[in-house]
């Protein structure tokens, strides 16, 4: 979420109007306009964020990375969490998104090239040879890949191609008619003996000023 768009949820929230805004945002069409514009724009703190978060629960649970076949589910058109990972071992990292496609998206690809930047400065110089960006455009090696993927339609080319499939933040967004169809493909996705690893928010995302603030509703 960029400054601008949490300025202007707290004033609402701060002149009572929250409410209202919620349902103009649960609105076919507005909603999906705010996800690509505002809700998408991710910095180096948020993935951060995210990858420790992982990072703890991977250890609790003594999960090993090398060799395996991973998908992101919303990561939003960026690979930010995977970068963080790639010293890990992994054999492939895929991250997806529903609203937003990294690969044709030219705003996308400049906001992933500063992403990109700040983890190479502030945390691993290696993420910058497994890139190569040209004319726009982004192009990943080996270990790297991108899917516009809506989890709510089975994609059979995926079918049993993933050791682990991992969420973050990313779940509490699904209406309730779209979760078990979700699940369902998911599971579809994973190998056997795979396993699936959510993190979900449980704060309000509209009211940052009250994020426990969703209860009354």
């Amino acid at each position: 979420m960029n400054q601008a768009t949490k300025i202007g949820l707290n004033l609402t929230q701060k002149l009572k109007l929250d409410r209202a805004l919620l349902s103009v945002f649960n609105k076919k069409g507005i909603n999906e306009f705010m996800l690509k514009r505002c809700w998408q724009h991710k910095s180096y703190k948020h993935f951060y964020r995210k990858y420790l978060i992982c990072r703890e629960i991977m250890a609790k649970n003594k999960i090993d990375l090398t060799g395996k076949k991973i998908l992101e589910v919303g990561s939003g058109a960026s690979i930010g969490l995977g970068y963080f990972f790639i010293n890990q071992g992994y054999r492939q990292w895929t991250a997806s998104d529903f609203f937003q496609d990294l690969l044709a998206d030219k705003q996308a690809v400049k906001r992933e090239k500063k992403l990109i930047k700040s983890i190479a400065d502030k945390y691993d110089q290696k993420i910058l040879s497994q890139l190569e960006f040209k004319d726009s455009q982004i192009f990943l090696g080996q270990k790297l890949n991108f899917s516009k993927l809506n989890i709510a339609e089975l994609n059979t080319e995926l079918v049993a191609g993933f050791d682990i499939i991992l969420s973050v933040e990313v779940l509490e967004h699904l209406a309730a008619e779209r979760m078990e169809i979700a699940i369902a493909n998911l599971s579809a996705y994973l190998k056997s003996g795979g396993l699936m690893m959510h993190d979900i928010d449980f704060r309000d995302h509209i009211n940052l000023a009250n994020p426990h603030g969703f209860l009354r509703y």
